[in-house]
C-alpha cells in the first residue's frame, strides 16, 4: 500500500467543496494500491486574495512545511502540497529536511506540458495580481523560452464562486476555458496548463482534457492529477530502484537532525 498525503493550503471549513471533488478527481486517477489523505493547513488562508501577497505566502510557507514533517512521521511516502505558486510554499524548505517527495504540482505539471509540446499557455483565474507571481515560477524553473509570449490568460470567474457553484456544476466552467484556451493557441501555445489546482479538478470533472483545433488535439492539463502520477512515479523509482527523492549535494542538501532540533528550538517551534 502507497501512501500519499495532499495537503490543502486554505483552512478545511471553507474547502469542503473542493475537497470532495478533489477526492473524486484523484480517485479516478490513482492505483488501485494507492491510499490518499487530504490534510489541511491548521492555519491556512480564507480567500484567494490572501495568497497574493509575499507575507501571506512567507506565513502560510511555514505552516506547509509543518505538515510536510507531520506526513513523514506518520509514514506517509510522499506528499502533494495542493498549490501552484510552488515556489513561494516552502516546497524547496521542506525538500531539504525531509526524504520522502514532496510535490508540486505546478512544477510537475509545467516540465509534463515540455513533453507535450514545445510550448505551453497557462489559464488562471482572474486575479490579474498573480502574473508576476506564475511569470517568476515560469522563470525559476528556467522555462520562459518553452512558454508563449505573455503566457497567463485569466478567466472572469471568482475563486469564491470555483470553490462553490463550479464544484458543484463544474460543467459552467467549460465555455471559458474554451475561449481562453484558443486565445493561448493563437499565441502558440501547443499545450495548455491550467492554474491553480481548483480549476484543473473542475475541469477534469466536467470532461475537459483537450480542445480541438481545427480537428486537432491540443491537451489541457490538471496539475492536481499529474501531481499524483509524479508522486506515484518517484514513490515507485525510489522503491524498486533505489532512487532518491532529491539530489542532496546541492540546494537540497539535507539538514541533519541534531541541526534540525536546533535551529528548530531556537525559533520556538517543537521536536519530536
Amino acid at each position: 500500500m502507497t501512501r500519499i498525503c495532499v495537503i490543502n493550503i486554505q483552512k478545511e471549513e471553507v474547502s469542503h467543496r473542493f475537497i470532495a471533488a478533489a477526492r473524486e478527481v484523484l480517485d479516478r486517477v490513482r492505483r488501485p494500491d494507492t491510499q490518499i489523505t487530504i490534510e489541511s493547513c491548521r492555519r491556512g488562508t480564507e480567500t484567494h486574495s490572501q495568497m497574493a501577497n509575499y507575507y501571506s505566502l512567507f506565513l502560510i510557507s511555514g505552516e506547509i512545511i509543518e505538515k510536510v514533517l507531520e506526513a513523514e512521521r506518520e509514514g506517509y511516502d510522499a506528499v502533494i502540497v495542493n498549490g501552484t505558486l510552488d515556489r513561494y510554499l516552502g516546497i524547496q524548505q521542506a525538500r531539504s529536511i525531509v526524504n520522502i517527495p514532496v510535490i508540486s504540482p505546478s512544477e510537475a505539471t509545467l516540465l509534463f506540458a515540455c513533453m507535450l509540446g514545445y510550448r505551453f499557455g497557462i489559464i488562471a483565474l482572474g486575479a490579474p495580481y498573480l502574473r508576476p507571481f506564475m511569470e517568476n515560477i515560469i522563470t525559476q524553473h528556467g522555462l520562459q523560452y518553452r512558454a508563449i509570449p505573455n503566457p497567463v490568460k485569466f478567466m472572469s470567474v471568482k475563486h469564491e464562486d470555483l470553490m462553490t457553484k463550479v464544484m458543484e456544476c463544474p460543467s459552467l466552467i467549460v465555455p471559458e476555458v474554451l475561449e481562453t484556451a484558443k486565445r493561448c493557441v493563437e499565441d502558440g501555445a501547443e499545450v495548455i496548463v491550467l492554474v491553480g489546482n481548483n480549476l484543473g479538478v473542475a475541469c477534469t470533472l466536467a470532461g475537459l482534457s483537450s480542445i480541438d483545433i481545427n480537428g486537432l488535439e491540443v491537451p489541457i492539463l490538471n496539475p492536481l492529477a499529474i501531481g499524483l502520477k509524479t508522486a506515484e512515479m518517484m514513490i515507485d523509482l525510489k522503491t524498486k530502484l533505489g532512487l532518491p527523492p532529491v539530489s542532496r549535494i546541492g540546494v537540497y542538501r539535507l539538514l541533519n537532525k541534531e541541526d534540525l532540533r536546533g535551529v528548530r528550538a531556537q525559533f520556538g517551534l517543537e521536536n519530536d
